[in-house]
């Protein structure tokens, strides 16, 4: 089952953000901030995130952001196991 988050990345988090259950990656998007501005993608890189990419960890669900994008609005979309 896909499912979105929409998430703030915080100086608590470190820029991680785990979810539960998440199984496989559907991408992270930066969220709109105003009218008429669009949502770009973050790229997925295996290691060391800069500004615009993240990490997947597909054992714990865990997403990891630079710290140069804390702070941003986060949409992250991934499909959840249900058993």
């Amino acid at each position: 089952m896909k499912q979105d988050d929409v998430v703030r990345t915080t100086r608590a988090r470190r820029g991680r953000h785990s979810r539960r259950n998440a199984s496989t990656d559907m991408g992270v998007k930066y969220a709109r901030r105003g009218k008429g501005q669009s949502t770009r993608d973050l790229l997925r890189v295996k290691s060391n995130p800069a500004r615009g990419q993240y990490v997947f960890d597909q054992k714990t669900g865990t997403y990891t952001f630079s710290r140069s994008d804390i702070g941003r609005q986060l949409i992250i979309s991934s499909a959840v196991s249900t058993s």
